[in-house]
């Protein structure tokens, strides 16, 4: 068995505590942890949402508290705009009668958690029809232009 560090550990069980139907067995641990080698490790995964959401009903020193709950409610608002982006795709490429499926990020979001705004997302994966590329690149580029306006 592979044994992780406490902070690695953490973040771990925090992800896994926000999947659909995941039993919380045990109280966590927050002994003996680096709460800052804690942060940097949720940031560079960019899972901060996921641990405030375990971690918001404890009791956490006032920066980590500060920090996790600042970094939730970015990631919320970032992941409702690109919600509004993937709709507004979405109604483009159906009016172009062009087929699209949406990959990973919120998608994955919806089916792996209870709140898909909980994982960061930073971009929007498409799967496109390769008989449908020109087409689909004319549609973006267009959106791309009418974000730049």
């Amino acid at each position: 068995m592979v044994e992780f560090g406490n902070e690695l550990g953490l973040a771990i069980e925090c992800c896994r505590r926000n999947f659909r139907h995941s039993a919380e067995p045990n109280p966590l641990s927050l002994s003996d942890l680096d709460w800052s080698h804690f942060l940097r490790l949720v940031q560079f995964h960019r899972i901060e949402a996921l641990a405030w959401t375990v971690l918001s009903k404890l009791n956490l020193p006032d920066d980590v508290r500060a920090t996790l709950s600042e970094a939730a409610m970015h990631t919320a608002s970032q992941n409702l705009r690109a919600e509004a982006e993937c709709a507004a795709l979405l109604g483009d490429f159906r009016r172009a009668k062009v087929s699209l499926l949406f990959l990973k990020g919120l998608p994955l979001g919806a089916l792996a958690y209870d709140n898909a705004a909980l994982k960061s997302a930073i971009d929007i994966d498409l799967l496109i029809d390769p008989a449908e590329l020109r087409a689909a690149a004319e549609l973006l580029t267009d959106e791309i232009g009418r974000a730049h306006v």
